[in-house]
């Protein structure tokens, strides 16, 4: 078929005398009609569909939950769900596995900072570890009393906020640069998810059974 319209419905060609896609039952006198100009719309704009293709396949022993791309757009970071956890650095370019770092126990979130040098893992093993992107050394490790679900950096990096379940139940806030926990913040259940607002002025964190608490941070 030489001649003929791109139903934007299912992307089927279709002959121009049709005023519906016999494919998929799209209006296509609508589409003729707006592509004419009688409508009144002269600058419409057809959606192109992008074509995506795999790249490389990388892989852990185990599930993984989390993976993060630097902000630079140069790797990937990755985190088991197994027994020992491992946090695995992948370089976008070629998919290779650059450094593997080392939990006790399920990796559960993962945080980039924002200049990519840093990366900022929690475990199921009670523990914060701050990582080296440039040879996955490990620069501190800090302990919550119960499983990290979530760490997150604050958007000028110089803080990780983390939160753990279990009979912790409490927010930390720790400086990056030598991982001092100079604040604690306390929910009534475990909790499960910590977020930094854009321009860190604030911390949202949420329990086990649905609270959501707002923390503001004054430098």
């Amino acid at each position: 078929m030489t001649d003929g319209i791109t139903c934007p419905s299912c992307y089927q060609q279709v002959d121009e005398g049709n005023d519906y896609c016999p494919f998929c039952g799209f209006p296509i006198h609508r589409l003729k009609s707006l592509l004419s100009g009688e409508s009144g719309i002269s600058d419409l704009k057809i959606e192109t569909v992008p074509e995506v293709s795999l790249v490389w396949v990388g892989k852990h022993n185990g599930r993984v939950w989390k993976v993060p791309f630097s902000p630079d757009g140069h790797f990937i970071a990755s985190g088991t769900v197994s027994t020992n956890g491992t946090v695995r650095l992948w370089r976008v370019e070629d998919g290779k596995c650059v450094w593997i770092g080392e939990h006790q126990s399920l990796v559960d979130s993962l945080s980039f900072s924002p200049d990519s040098r840093f990366i900022a893992s929690g475990s199921e093993d009670g523990t914060v570890r701050l990582w080296q992107v440039e040879d996955g050394q490990c620069v501190w490790v800090r302990k919550h009393n119960g499983w990290v679900f979530s760490v997150s950096f604050s958007p000028d990096g110089r803080f990780i906020a983390s939160c753990a379940g279990g009979y912790d139940s409490t927010v930390r806030l720790w400086r990056v640069e030598d991982g001092k926990c100079v604040w604690v913040g306390e929910h009534d259940d475990g909790v499960e998810i910590v977020s930094f607002s854009p321009d860190g002025r604030f911390i949202a964190s949420v329990s086990l059974y649905g609270a959501i608490h707002l923390w503001q941070v004054k430098l």
